[in-house]
């Protein structure tokens, strides 16, 4: 029977082994196979778990970052308020500077 597009394949029937050796190779070859399946289970089990750990870690990464540029920019802000007043003070003694400058050489 041909199989056509979009129809699924009839399920493949192996004849049995026809000595006890071949039975016993076989039945090995499956629990191989189902040892190997459960490994595999588990290793994924273990990389979703670490993908999990990454996340968080990448999360927590982000959180110092943002609390650190918070920090800074209020330190910033803080300091750039305070150099306008400071500003002013410097000028005013630069003027008096050059008044007692001007007066000394007259």
């Amino acid at each position: 029977p041909s199989s056509r597009p979009g129809t699924s394949p009839s399920k493949m029937r192996f004849p049995r082994p026809a000595t006890p050796q071949l039975r016993e190779d076989l039945t090995h070859k499956i629990e191989e196979l189902q040892v190997l399946r459960k490994e595999r289970q588990e290793m994924e089990t273990f990389r979703d778990d670490l993908v999990k750990r990454a996340k968080t870690l990448q999360v927590k990464a982000q959180g110092k970052r943002a609390a650190a540029r918070d920090q800074w920019k209020k330190k910033y802000y803080e300091e750039k308020k305070k150099s306008g007043p400071l500003d002013e003070h410097l000028a005013k003694l630069k003027r008096e500077l050059d008044t007692l400058n001007r007066k000394q050489i007259s």
